[in-house]
């Protein structure tokens, strides 16, 4: 799009010199034995020039656009990072919280040695996937500059 844009500007900028001298001509003398030439060139002239003028604003705009697309699909994408890692901080939360209370359960005799050590063993292993999942998850986020202090100051996360 830009080089379509620049390619266009380029050919407006070539096709301005051939009416430059009949535009002179026209300026100096207001008179001649055929201004309507001269006239017909100095309209294509200012036409030409308005319409490089638009197509200069038209290109920073849409570089400008693009920018704000792109910075708003990586605030997404890191949106996403953010919901999966709360997501998997929860359930680690709630098998700390099983874990904690089946030991209080264990001291109180009401589960036996072997479920105890059972159970653990379960939440041991399941903790440990859902640690290597979240470090992941992590290690994705901060290479694409999601815990960055430029987002978190945008949306006031930042102290």
């Amino acid at each position: 799009m830009a080089l379509l844009m620049f390619l266009l500007q380029v050919y407006i900028l070539r096709s301005m010199r051939f009416h430059e001298k009949p535009v002179r001509e026209f300026l100096q003398q207001r008179r001649g034995q055929n201004p309507f030439r001269a006239f017909n060139g100095a309209q294509i002239c200012r036409l030409q020039q308005w319409s490089l003028c638009l197509l200069c604003m038209l290109c920073l705009l849409s570089v400008r656009i693009s920018a704000v697309e792109a910075e708003e699909l990586r605030l997404a994408e890191c949106d996403d990072y953010y919901v999966e890692i709360i997501e998997i901080q929860d359930q680690r939360q709630k098998f700390q919280d099983g874990a904690n209370m089946l030991m209080k359960m264990f001291e109180l005799d009401l589960v036996t040695k072997k479920k105890l050590d059972n159970t653990l063993w379960m939440w041991h292993n399941i903790e440990n996937k859902l640690r290597t999942q979240v470090t992941s998850l992590y290690d994705n986020a901060y290479a694409k500059g999601c815990f960055d202090e430029s987002i978190r100051t945008e949306r006031g996360d930042a102290p």
